[in-house]
C-alpha cells in the first residue's frame, strides 16, 4: 500500500479540480508547450534530415563523385586511368573539359561552369534526365553547339528550349582590330531541375564543342567517376593516389559542395537549438508551477507527515506529478 500511496496522491494532484485550479491550468499549459516543443522538434529535424537525403541523391545525379584532374589525350584516358577502373566500387567513368564564362541573353547576364561531357558515357549524366523538364542530354550532338540549363540559369536568363544564348569566355582572341573575348553562339537544348544550386550555375554542353571552344584540339581536363556507393570512396581514393601521376587532382563532390551542404548543417544545428530553448522554457514552466504546489500543499504535506509519512514518500508524491506533467 505504501508503494501505490504516492502513485495515487500524485495522480490525484495532477487532475485537482479544487482551490488550486490556477496551478492546474499552469500546469496544463506548461505541459502543452512541452508537448508541442517535442513534437516540433522531432518534425522540423525529420524534415530537414529527410531534405538533405533528398538534396544529396538529386546533386549526385548531375555532379560527379570523384573528379580526376589532370590533362591527357582524350583517345588514351583509359591507359592513363590503368588498373583503377577496375575497381568494382566504379560505376562508370567519362571525361570532361570544364571552363568558367558568361551566359547572356538580351541584356541578362549570368555567370556559369561550362561543363563539356560525353552524354552517352556517364551513368551518372544519364540519371539526370530524371530531372529534365525540357529536352534530353542526348539533344547535346557535337557540332551543334548545343547547351543544357539548369532551371533557374534558364528562368533568369529568360530562355527555354530552342532560344539562344550568347557564351563569353576569359580567353582572348587577337584580330587584326583588336583583342576580343571568345564569343560563340549556343542554342539551349535541354533544361533540368535538381532542386539545389546546381540549377543555377552549371551548363552542359558537348565535349567535343567543349574541346573546340577551350582549343584543347584532342585532350581532354580529366575523368569523372561515378562510384556505386558515393558515400563510401575510401578504396577507389587509394587506387588513384597509388597509379595517377602526381601532377593529378583528386577531389571529391563533398570538397566540391562543401559550403552547400555546410549552409545545410548550420540551419539544422540553429532550428535545433532554437527548439530546444522552447522546451527549456516549457520545463522551466512545469518546475515553476510544481514549486508553486509544493508551497499551496504545506497543509497536505503536514497531515501526511502526521500520520506518518516519510520525507521521501512526500517526495515521491511531488516527483509522480511531475512526471505526469512533463
Amino acid at each position: 500500500m505504501k508503494n501505490i500511496l504516492p502513485f495515487f496522491i500524485g495522480l490525484r494532484y495532477v487532475r485537482s479540480k479544487q482551490s488550486e485550479g490556477f496551478f492546474s491550468i499552469v500546469s496544463g499549459l506548461s505541459f502543452g508547450a512541452m508537448t508541442l516543443g517535442v513534437i516540433a522538434l522531432i518534425v522540423v529535424l525529420s524534415v530537414m534530415n529527410g531534405f538533405d537525403r533528398e538534396i544529396k541523391v538529386r546533386i549526385l545525379n548531375v555532379v560527379p563523385h570523384l573528379t580526376v584532374n589532370h590533362n591527357m589525350p582524350l583517345a588514351s584516358w583509359r591507359d592513363q586511368l590503368g588498373s583503377v577502373l577496375d575497381n568494382p566500387a566504379i560505376r562508370s567513368a567519362a571525361p570532361f573539359v570544364e571552363a568558367q564564362g558568361m551566359l547572356a541573353s538580351d541584356a541578362r547576364f549570368e555567370g556559369v561552369s561550362i561543363q563539356g561531357v560525353d552524354p552517352g558515357n556517364s551513368d551518372s549524366l544519364a540519371l539526370l534526365d530524371e530531372h529534365m523538364v525540357a529536352g534530353s542530354m542526348a539533344a547535346l550532338q557535337p557540332g551543334e553547339y548545343g547547351v543544357v540549363l539548369g532551371s533557374l540559369l534558364a528562368r533568369s536568363l529568360r530562355v527555354i528550349s530552342g532560344d539562344t544564348v550568347l557564351l563569353t569566355l576569359p580567353e582572348m582572341t587577337i584580330t587584326p582590330v583588336g583583342v576580343f573575348p571568345r564569343v560563340k553562339r549556343l542554342r539551349v537544348v535541354g533544361v533540368f531541375q535538381v532542386g539545389a544550386q546546381v540549377d543555377t550555375g552549371i551548363a552542359f554542353v558537348n565535349i567535343s564543342d567543349g574541346q573546340k571552344l577551350l582549343r584543347l584540339g584532342d585532350d581532354i581536363q580529366g575523368v569523372r567517376l561515378s562510384l556505386a556507393d558515393p558515400f563510401d570512396m575510401d578504396t577507389v581514393l587509394t587506387d588513384l593516389g597509388s597509379n595517377l601521376p602526381a601532377e593529378a587532382v583528386v577531389s571529391t563532390w563533398q570538397q566540391s559542395l562543401r559550403s552547400l551542404f555546410e549552409a545545410i548543417k548550420m540551419e539544422k544545428m540553429v532550428v535545433g537549438v532554437l527548439l530546444a530553448v522552447i522546451i527549456a522554457v516549457a520545463a522551466f514552466n512545469i518546475v515553476a508551477s510544481l514549486v508553486l504546489m509544493v508551497a499551496d500543499k504545506r497543509k497536505d504535506i503536514a497531515v501526511l507527515r502526521a500520520m506518518g509519512a516519510t520525507s521521501g514518500t512526500v517526495t515521491a508524491i511531488f516527483r509522480v506529478q511531475g512526471a505526469a506533467v512533463g
